[in-house]
């Protein structure tokens, strides 16, 4: 019939679909050609650089601590090897969406720690909490591991002392607040250590992922071997030498050495823009080893590591900077010295039986300190193990032998204080050396708010004179 479009034929139906398989086709290609331009041309800056940031990881190489030697050459502090297991955040596997009911980086975590063994080993489940504990903090290791479902047990330790003026006008008052802490001295369960080390990796997160994060540190020489042996299953641990500290004469010196440990986490903000890029290392916390601590620790290096697809290294790219060891120190102790001044004092305190003493010697023509002891003292080498026993029989012990009591307490001068005054009477000629002065006991002091009345007057008595004791008439040499 006339005005009706013919049927299609078998032919053109078979030409139609080629031409929009070709076109379907034209048009991939164009889209990939589009594609391929964006990430060549437009973003591929971008993206070059996100591949070296992956292929390339730039290493802090720490630099040798300095030694202390006595004023005679022996060595009272030094450095011995040991090991620490980390993890790298940026080699953890990431949650994967289409897998929600697993948690990739938990399951990563958890083989790690099978690994070590802290499942089965009380010891090193108790070394894993205490430097998780010291990394996140009081506050951020309870929520964590209350978060999981734990209950941790708690210890009560005498917190920060402050001086409370007497209502009397008497000698201010030594007053310390106890705290709670987390009892860190027995194994956390291995759930609660699989979320603390989780915590500890979002943290690296947020700053450098390619910085590792160590769970386990002081680790001898075998059992580091052996943890290097089986990594090759888990990629994200890394084994790495890192010196610890080794005190010589332990408690004989510990208050003048003083103790290093990691950069507490509320001063990790002070400490990094102080140049400390490395929230892992170790620094000095009390004594000389705080005083002294931008000489000691020197100058850290750098190298430019080249990894695989599973961040291991291959090798190292470009110039290493060398890292600049710190100075030594040559102090003004004489180990033989302090250690009679530590016997002698040590045996009048059993003898009296004192709680605390100090004793110290000083050259008088320019005021070098020969020794200087305090007692109780402790064993800072605690601090450079895994002791956590020890650690918190120190935090409870009333006596507070962590504290340096020649230079950390409020003392009455006492007769140390007439040097001062005899000096200035006679420089000024206000006496002689043969000049007499009475002395039967009580001393009166003009009132600060009533200077006049002679009845109003404050009375100030010798402790000498409490124990019926009189000096009566003495020149200054008698005094």
């Amino acid at each position: 019939m006339t005005g009706l479009n013919p049927e299609p034929t078998t032919d053109n139906v078979a030409r139609m679909v080629m031409l929009l398989f070709r076109a379907a086709i034209v048009l991939v290609f164009v889209l990939l050609v589009g594609r391929l331009y964006q990430l060549q041309i437009v973003r591929g800056d971008s993206y070059r650089l996100s591949a070296d940031n992956n292929r390339f990881r730039l290493q802090e190489v720490a630099a040798p601590r300095g030694v202390m030697y006595d004023r005679t050459g022996q060595i009272l502090v030094r450095n011995r090897p040991s090991f620490e297991v980390s993890l790298v955040p940026d080699d953890l596997p990431f949650d994967d969406p289409e897998t929600e009911d697993v948690n990739e980086t938990t399951v990563e975590i958890a083989r790690v720690l099978h690994l070590l063994e802290a499942d089965t080993d009380a010891e090193i489940a108790i070394r894993i909490g205490e430097l998780m504990f010291r990394r996140l903090g009081r506050a951020d290791f309870a929520d964590t591991v209350s978060g999981v479902g734990i209950e941790l047990e708690y210890v009560l330790v005498p917190g920060p002392v402050e001086l409370i003026e007497s209502e009397d006008g008497g000698e201010p008052r030594e007053v310390s607040n106890p705290v709670l802490i987390p009892d860190i001295s027995k194994p956390v369960p291995f759930d609660g250590l699989v979320a603390l080390v989780q915590r500890a990796i979002e943290l690296g997160r947020q700053g450098s992922a390619s910085q590792p994060v160590p769970i386990l540190d002081l680790v001898d020489r075998i059992p580091a071997f052996e943890i290097v042996e089986e990594s090759y299953r888990i990629p994200s641990v890394r084994v790495r030498e890192v010196p610890v500290r080794e005190y010589v004469y332990g408690e004989l010196l510990s208050h003048v050495l003083g103790f290093m440990g990691p950069i507490p986490a509320a001063l990790e903000e002070d400490y990094r823009a102080n140049g400390y890029s490395n929230p892992n290392e170790r620094v000095g916390l009390n004594g000389l080893e705080y005083a002294y601590q931008r000489e000691l620790r020197g100058l850290p290096g750098f190298k430019n590591l080249e990894v695989d697809i599973l961040g291991r290294e291959m090798r190292t790219v470009g110039q290493v900077i060398d890292p600049v060891p710190g100075y030594n120190l040559i102090l003004n102790i004489d180990r033989r010295l302090q250690q009679v001044m530590y016997d002698e004092l040590a045996a009048e305190m059993e003898e009296v039986d004192a709680p605390w003493g100090v004793s110290i010697a000083m050259d008088p023509r320019n005021g070098a300190v020969l020794g200087m002891v305090s007692l109780p003292s402790y064993d800072n080498n605690i601090f450079a193990e895994a002791i956590d026993e020890d650690y918190l029989a120190l935090e409870r012990d009333e006596r507070r032998p962590l504290i340096n009591y020649a230079i950390g307490g409020l003392y009455p001068p006492g007769s140390t204080f007439k040097m001062v005054t005899a000096t200035a009477a006679l420089q000024e000629n206000v006496i002689t050396g043969r000049t007499q002065i009475v002395d039967n006991g009580p001393m009166y002091l003009p009132n600060k708010y009533l200077p006049n009345d002679p009845s109003a007057a404050q009375e100030f008595v010798s402790w000498n004179h409490r124990l019926g004791i009189v000096h009566g008439a003495m020149n200054v040499v008698q005094a």
